[in-house]
């Protein structure tokens, strides 16, 4: 985005929310709702779909239980220099770390034990810059006017500014700061003073270069197609159907209960999603967003969510759920993913993102992994030197490896 004139926007956000003083001459202006930039969001908005006032609005009215939503104006002589999507999460490090080991070697289980004991003490407000419910970098969109080093400065003074204002005038107790999630290859040059980096899972995404399913199945080699027609024989009695407002209210339960058979067993989570979180999707992205469920005599096995950006053309992988013991029956799973890039066929879209996770089975089908990194810093220096030294030890490792399905 270029630096625009603040008046508008100012006029339409000045009394329904709060003005944090940076310094020289930064300010930031803060709202707790969206749906105070209603006439504007869009037009200034350069991130797609997921950066969207109706996906947004989405969110807002269906808010993850512990999370906090603030957006943020950055405002300079009276020129607007960027936005910033900050969250609070209510942290508890033992709940949202899932460690376990299958080692039943003495020392393994010890320091499994020992890292279960230390996670005990981890418990604050943590402050997220970005949206912890997407892969990708949504929460930081600074004006082309600024220099690379120049955005390093203003995030840095925006990020502490507002964690200080946040404890001091509204009781938070934000004691450490996520900030999520840059490309490896593009944003490799990015320091900010006393952050520590590290990765996380490939983000995955597929390129669709086929103008039927039929010309993807051609490409690909003969183990995987034989891969394929054994996957759709098991789920030959699976029946798809797509999914409009009145069948998810309907199903609403049933599919948060198999969504959360899926975030139970990840490794890292901060959030479970609120149960209306899918119905206030299809409320305000309405045809642009796709919900496929999977039914096996009758009974909701599975579902899936791809969310459609126009300018970009290109679909996102959302969330999705399934029965983890119907899985193995009917490799609900593979057949979910084929379905998809199906549907991307169908759809004429360039790409589909397929976010993180499974990240070996999604490269069997073709996908393929960029690598991305977070930056985590605890306030206190003490802390945070400490964090240094055992970080590693606290994220998972995920290895895998990667296929090549295409002849």
């Amino acid at each position: 985005m270029n630096s625009l004139k603040a008046g508008k926007v100012l006029e339409q956000i000045r009394s329904k929310g709060f003005e944090v003083e940076i310094q020289n001459g930064v300010n930031l202006f803060v709202v707790n709702s969206i749906e105070n930039f209603s006439d504007c969001w869009d037009e200034i908005n350069t991130k797609g779909v997921l950066n969207s006032y109706a996906y947004l609005r989405s969110l807002e009215q269906s808010m993850p239980k512990g999370l906090k939503n603030f957006h943020c104006l950055i405002i300079e002589n009276d020129l607007i220099r960027g936005f910033l999507q900050f969250q609070i999460k209510d942290f508890d490090l033992k709940e949202s770390l899932n460690l376990h080991t299958h080692n039943p070697n003495f020392f393994n289980n010890l320091f499994l034990r020992l890292q279960k004991a230390s996670m005990r003490f981890i418990k604050h407000d943590l402050l997220i810059l970005g949206n912890i419910l997407l892969t990708g970098q949504y929460g930081i969109n600074l004006s082309d006017d600024l220099s690379f080093d120049e955005k390093l400065v203003l995030l840095n003074q925006c990020v502490e500014g507002f964690s200080e204002y946040m404890n001091k005038e509204k009781g938070f107790n934000i004691r450490s700061v996520l900030i999520k999630d840059f490309k490896s290859e593009q944003d490799q040059e990015i320091v900010l003073p006393h952050y520590l980096e590290f990765k996380v899972d490939p983000y995955m995404s597929m390129d669709i270069k086929w103008t039927t399913f039929d010309d993807y199945l051609a490409e690909l080699k003969s183990k995987y197609r034989v891969r394929y027609k054994r996957a759709v024989k098991k789920g030959s009695d699976v029946i798809v159907k797509e999914l409009n407002l009145d069948s998810v209210i309907q199903l609403k339960e049933e599919m948060f209960a198999l969504y959360k058979q899926i975030s139970t067993n990840v490794s890292f989570n901060l959030f479970d999603l609120n149960k209306d979180y899918f119905i206030k999707l299809k409320e305000n992205l309405k045809e642009d967003i796709l919900i496929n469920g999977l039914f096996f005599k009758g009974e909701l096995i599975a579902f899936y969510s791809l969310i459609y950006d126009a300018k970009g053309n290109y679909y996102d992988a959302h969330f999705l759920g399934y029965d983890m013991e119907r899985n193995r029956e009917k490799q609900t799973y593979l057949n979910m993913l084929y379905k998809m890039i199906e549907d991307s066929i169908n759809k004429g879209v360039t790409n589909i993102h397929m976010s993180r996770t499974a990240m070996e089975i999604k490269s069997s089908v073709g996908a393929t992994g960029e690598n991305l990194f977070l930056l985590i810093k605890h306030r206190s220096r003490f802390i945070n030197y400490l964090m240094s030294l055992v970080l590693s030890y606290y994220v998972p490792d995920n290895s895998w490896v990667p296929r090549s399905p295409f002849k």
